[in-house]
């Protein structure tokens, strides 16, 4: 393997009290000294475009040239070239051979020259890695901490190295890294990585991580119409199975998902979807359940409602034995459903010979996770209609057959498409670039979440996507194309080679963002002359949808950073910090860059940004997720990357019409500014102009020597300027109590160069 190489020196030094970065480059065959940009809040984000800074020993000097005390140090460990020519190497940090979570460090090269290097480093001087807990206390803390009842499957705890802020800056803790696959004492599954002290075993963070021969067949969707799909021939039938793209679409219904220990395969007992035409039509269906009567000696009826937080539920079992206790495996919860008669609507069960089917109807207890007072009946399938059941208690309802279209349809139509328009336009093969197997669960209940109203992709070893199928009432089946695209795209972006996107704050956010991105962009790829700028807008039942990018506002996400509706991202108890909601920001930046649009954000700024239309934006975005963004990253993250990809993709030129929209799209939404600093350039510090104390917290003087009165902008982490000072020859104080926290940079010129200073407010 071949290692990018550095022959000029170059030294990365800048810290948080804002000295300055030097970089020793070959420009015009002749040393010259640049001033760099910062290591600023655990970020190194530094362009080297036409500076001649040529590659070598690298990965010798890494941490000489970052500036980092001893102890440290990084392993290659992803080199990939992509179609553009340029090379891309991810570093991993080490402290005293410990792996830094969430540290990596990205080069990126062209030829023998250093284009880039962005990313997260940790500069850590002093820290004890010797644990004081073991594994198994790390692990046990961890199960307590979610209230784990049983295990799916069990993975190695592994020391590490976790910062103690969202933001990255210098706390750091010597912790456990524990992935967690288990049902808790309520039913539910979850999948988390879970953080534990390795000296006191405290938790102290959990990152969620939930996102033959091929026959071609006409398919009559549920949404989407008359559709080719590509059938797989076994026998007398065709099953819906596409060989070619290793995609596999099975029934779920009446299937309990297997929570034993160490099985990938989540429901083991789906079935094929079979028919024995190549025209995949209507057929009968179980379409809803019934109870309209209850025995007067049951108590079924007592005690529902949130004071006991136990409701009724109801499902249909492909077996004629239920388990009571496993009754929480395949909830269709009737929260508001506290009196007779109580419906179950949008089974879609389509009945296969042989097989034995049992309505259920049951109590569940929402804390416990148990169920009781439970009802079971046979259900028989022979035709269509409304018929009757009773039981020996005197229990009694009815089940309706009727002949519908499958949306199991919809979701294998869906992929297929979804895995064409990644292969077409990325040349991406399924969503880890590795022919990976696509597994598609229609009419499956995912417990995590106790309800059919949902979609979700599940994260490795599983890399499958389950469906639900809507209440029957607000929502249909969860098989629209954008839908069945987004979940795709989720397990696109936990395979993008840097970690993905952890699944909490910022990160979160731009893991929703890119799957609404390319979801979108899958229905313009498939549907181009009905796709829209909604999303999931087929799901409900009537006019509504989930999301908006032309107008995150109007379901009550953000479109402006930090603006209305915004939502704290570090508090990780609302949806994660957020990320179905701030997903809002680069939604609508996307949306900028592919229809223009003009308006004023929330913080007041009026912005006019001309369409540069989708197959630039979406290669642009593409590229920002593949080779500049590590699982940590943040909006700050999202819009330098977004400007270096826009570099490689259309030219080395910052006055690029695609680079000045990449740019003014994100001021837009409210990041980046007007003037704010390109990534492209690299400023020097003034010898003349002295800021102390640094870091301040109320204070901060700026003493200039120079015999003329100069502006300098004050710009936040976001490059927005939130002051602007005069600065005299002499001593100037500056109250900066009302400044958050944070790294600012002080911006200005003299005599027609650019320079920056670095000042940290506490």
């Amino acid at each position: 393997m071949k290692y990018p190489k550095f022959t000029s020196l170059l030294l990365l030094s800048g810290m948080l009290s804002g000295t300055g970065m030097t970089v020793f480059a070959q420009q015009n065959n002749n040393p010259t000294a640049l001033t760099a940009i910062p290591l600023e809040n655990g970020k190194v984000m530094v362009s080297f475009r036409g500076k001649n800074v040529i590659a070598k020993d690298i990965d010798k000097n890494l941490v000489r040239l970052l500036d980092l005390p001893n102890g440290h140090s990084f392993s290659l460990e992803k080199t990939s070239t992509d179609r553009l020519g340029y090379t891309h190497y991810a570093y991993q940090q080490f402290y005293k051979n410990v792996k830094v979570e969430g540290a990596t460090l990205l080069v990126h090269t062209k030829g023998n020259t250093i284009e880039s290097i962005n990313g997260r480093v940790a500069s850590i001087t002093d820290l004890s890695t010797t644990a004081g807990i073991d594994k198994v206390q790390a692990v046990t803390a961890a199960q307590n901490s979610l209230s784990i009842k049983s295990l799916l499957n069990t993975y190695p705890a592994n020391l590490t190295i976790v910062s103690l802020n969202p933001k990255g800056n210098n706390d750091f803790a010597l912790a456990y890294l524990v992935r967690i696959d288990g049902k808790t004492t309520e039913g539910k599954v979850v999948m988390k990585n879970v953080f534990v002290d390795a000296a006191s075993g405290t938790v102290l963070k959990a990152v969620n991580l939930i996102a033959h021969q091929d026959v071609n067949a006409t398919a009559h969707t549920f949404l989407s119409g008359i559709q080719t799909i590509v059938t797989d021939s076994v026998g007398p039938h065709y099953r819906l199975r596409d060989n070619a793209r290793n995609i596999e679409t099975m029934d779920a219904s009446g299937a309990d998902m297997d929570q034993s220990f160490g099985n990938p395969n989540i429901f083991p007992l789906a079935k094929e979807y079979h028919d024995l035409s190549t025209e995949w039509t209507e057929k009968p269906a179980l379409m809803s359940i019934r109870l309209s009567a209850v025995s007067s000696n049951s108590n079924f009826l007592n005690g529902l409602g949130w004071g006991t937080t136990a409701f009724p539920t109801a499902t249909v079992l492909g077996s004629s034995t239920a388990v009571p206790e496993a009754m929480a495996s395949w909830p269709d919860i009737k929260f508001n459903a506290l009196t007779l008669p109580i419906v179950t609507r949008n089974l879609f069960v389509f009945p296969e010979s042989g097989t034995t089917y049992t309505g259920t109807f049951a109590k569940l207890n929402l804390s416990t996770g148990f169920a009781s007072d439970t009802i079971l009946f046979p259900i028989n399938i022979t035709g269509v209609g409304t018929f009757p059941w009773s039981d020996t208690a005197n229990n009694a309802g009815n089940y309706v057959v009727t002949k519908t279209k499958n949306p199991a349809l919809d979701a294998h139509w869906g992929i297929e498409q979804t895995y064409d328009y990644y292969k077409t336009v990325f040349n991406r093969t399924s969503y880890d670039d590795n022919g990976g197997k696509i597994m598609n669960y229609v009419n499956g209940v995912w417990p995590s979440a106790f309800t059919q109203n949902n979609a979700a992709a599940m994260p490795d070893p599983y890399n499958a996507m389950v469906y639900g199928m809507g209440d029957g009432a607000t929502y249909n089946p969860f098989v629209a194309l954008d839908v069945t695209g987004h979940e795709f795209s989720h397990m696109v972006v936990g395979h993008n080679g840097n970690g993905g996107l952890a699944y909490t704050g910022e990160s979160g956010a731009l893991n929703e963002s890119f799957a609404d991105i390319f979801g979108t962009c899958v229905e313009f790829y498939a549907k181009p002359t009905v796709a829209n700028w909604t999303i999931g807008e087929e799901v409900f039942i009537g006019t509504n949808f989930l999301r908006s990018m032309a107008n995150p506002k109007l379901r009550q996400n953000p479109h402006t950073y930090g603006g209305q509706y915004w939502i704290d991202p570090t508090n990780g108890n609302n949806d994660n910090g957020g990320v179905h909601t701030n997903s809002g920001i680069q939604n609508k930046w996307f949306y900028l860059l592919c229809q223009g649009g003009s308006g004023t954000n929330d913080n007041g700024k009026t912005y006019n940004v001309t369409a540069i239309g989708m197959e630039k934006a979406e290669k642009i975005a593409y590229r920002n997720l593949m080779q500049y963004l590590t699982s940590n990253a943040d909006y700050l993250d999202a819009y330098t990357g977004s400007l270096q990809a826009t570099l490689d993709l259309y030219g080395n030129d910052t006055n690029s019409v695609e680079y000045k929209m990449v740019k003014h799209a994100w001021y837009a939404v409210g990041i980046g500014g007007d003037n704010a600093v390109g990534i492209s350039s690299v400023d020097k510090g003034n010898k003349n102009i002295n800021v102390y104390p640094n870091p301040a917290s109320s204070n901060v003087n700026i003493s200039s020597t120079l015999n003329k009165v100069i502006d300098m902008q004050l710009l936040n982490a976001l490059g927005q300027n939130v002051r602007t000072l005069k600065v005299k020859s002499g001593n100037n104080a500056y109250d900066i109590s009302g400044l958050p926290k944070g790294v600012y940079t002080l911006s200005f010129i003299v005599d027609g160069q650019s320079y920056i200073h670095k000042v940290s407010v506490l």
